[in-house]
C-alpha cells in the first residue's frame, strides 16, 4: 500500500492538487474511487470548516481532522469519537465563557442540551442537535457510515454558530515551482472538498486544489 500520508494527499487533494500524482497509484483506483465518493457526499452538503473554533482552540483541529479523514477512509467507528471530542472541547469552552463555571462533570449529552438552550434562536440547528443526541445514545453500537456524515454536518454547523468567522486564509505549495502561496476565502466558500483554481504568484501556473482540513 502507498505511504498513508501520500495516499491521503492523493485522495483528499491536500492543498496542492492531486491530479499530478494519480498515475503513481495504479491498482488502487477502486479504493480511491470509493473514498472520493464519500467526499462527494460531503461536498453536496457544503460543510463549512469550523476555522473559528480552530483559532480559539488549536488542538480541536487535530480531532476534527482525524474524524473527517477516518470517515473518508471508511472507518466510521473511529470517526465518531474524534468528531465528538472536537465538539466536547468547543462546548466546554463556550459553556465556561457563558456560565462562568467549569463544565467538567457534564456529559456530551448534557452539553448538547445546554447548546440547544444557548442556540434556541437558531432554529435551523435544532434538528441537527436532535440527530447528534440520538447518535450519542447509540454510540456503543456499530456505527453506520451515514452517522459519520450526519456527525460531520451537524457538529460543523453547531461549531460555526458557536465560533463564527468571516474569512479564512489557506496556505499551499505550488507543485510546479515549490513556491508558498496563500489565498483568502469567505467562510461560505470554505467548505470541505471545495475545489479551487489559483494562479501561482511565482511561476504563474494554474494550481488546482481541494479545500481539505
Amino acid at each position: 500500500m502507498p505511504d498513508n500520508d501520500i495516499l491521503a494527499n492523493l485522495l483528499l487533494g491536500g492543498l496542492g492538487g492531486y491530479s499530478l500524482s494519480k498515475a503513481n497509484y495504479a491498482g488502487w483506483e477502486s479504493f480511491i474511487k470509493v473514498a472520493e465518493e464519500r467526499l462527494s457526499h460531503l461536498i453536496y452538503f457544503k460543510v463549512i470548516i469550523p476555522v473559528g473554533l480552530f483559532v480559539k482552540i488549536p488542538l480541536s483541529k487535530q480531532w476534527y481532522a482525524e474524524g473527517f479523514r477516518s470517515y473518508i477512509f471508511g472507518l466510521p467507528n473511529a470517526s465518531l469519537p474524534m468528531l465528538f471530542k472536537s465538539m466536547e472541547m468547543a462546548l466546554k469552552e463556550k459553556y465556561s465563557e457563558v456560565e462562568n463555571k467549569k463544565p467538567d462533570k457534564l456529559s456530551n449529552g448534557q452539553l448538547i442540551t445546554w447548546a440547544e438552550q444557548f442556540l434556541k434562536e437558531n432554529t435551523e440547528i435544532a434538528q441537527g442537535l436532535r440527530i447528534l443526541r440520538n447518535i450519542l445514545q447509540h454510540e456503543n453500537s456499530s456505527i453506520k457510515e451515514q452517522q459519520s456524515i450526519d456527525a460531520i454536518r451537524y457538529i460543523s454547523e453547531m461549531l460555526n454558530l458557536l465560533y463564527p468567522y468571516d474569512e479564512a486564509k489557506l496556505n499551499f505549495t505550488c507543485l510546479h515551482c515549490g513556491k508558498q502561496n496563500s489565498a483568502d476565502l469567505k467562510s461560505k466558500d470554505n467548505f470541505l472538498g471545495n475545489t479551487f483554481n489559483i494562479v501561482c504568484s511565482n511561476c504563474r501556473n494554474n494550481i488546482q486544489f481541494r479545500n481539505i482540513i
